[in-house]
């Protein structure tokens, strides 16, 4: 029984990820949300694969310096 409710949740995740374009392990989303809705996703950027430090350093500064639309 424990078996079958980890494979659920394992397929649940792989489905998951196929969706959002993860075709294998690793992938990343990196994402800044709204401090005032943190359900709102302002600005995300996919890593897909083992990438080294500066590719994860280029995908946090493009985040971080993305303007934030007026309210």
């Amino acid at each position: 029984m424990k078996f079958n409710k980890c494979a659920e949740k394992v397929n649940a995740s792989l489905k998951e990820g196929s969706q959002l374009g993860i075709r294998g392990t690793p992938g990343f989303f990196l994402g800044k949300t709204d401090l005032s809705d943190p359900n709102k996703i302002m600005a995300t950027e996919k890593i897909v694969g083992a990438q080294p430090y500066a590719k994860f350093k280029q995908a946090i500064d493009k985040i971080l310096n993305e303007k934030v639309p007026a309210k």
